[in-house]
């Protein structure tokens, strides 16, 4: 294994062992450019995940539903393209609450936090 690549065992979602790579997940918790921001239907305005994650409680159900319902799933869409964390964008898109999305955004959150503490 390279210096430069570390790896750290994490429990997926389904408390399962994953192998995550420690280079390039650090990017997953950075601040994204102002013009990849999200702006979500109430006015809200997210630039981390951890703005996502406070975002969830202040927006209704009727906001959470029009980003994420069957046609389509904006926060997934936004953390896969901009944010880059394809595991998350999987797992949020199955959320079908703001409950359960925030749970999986924290839970992610908290993994990459560890990893990177």
């Amino acid at each position: 294994m390279s210096k430069f690549v570390k790896k750290a065992e994490i429990k997926t979602a389904e408390n399962k062992p994953a192998e995550v790579k420690k280079t390039g997940s650090k990017k997953y918790l950075e601040k994204v450019p102002e013009t990849m921001v999200f702006w979500c239907r109430d006015g809200q305005v997210f630039n981390t995940l951890d703005q996502l994650i406070l975002g969830f409680d202040m927006m209704s159900d009727e906001t959470f539903l029009y980003h994420a319902n069957p046609d389509k799933n904006d926060f997934s869409c936004w953390i896969m393209d901009v944010v880059g964390d394809g595991e998350l964008a999987r797992d949020i898109k199955k959320a079908k609450t703001k409950t359960e999305a925030k749970k999986v955004t924290q839970q992610r959150y908290h993994e990459l936090s560890e990893l990177w503490g």
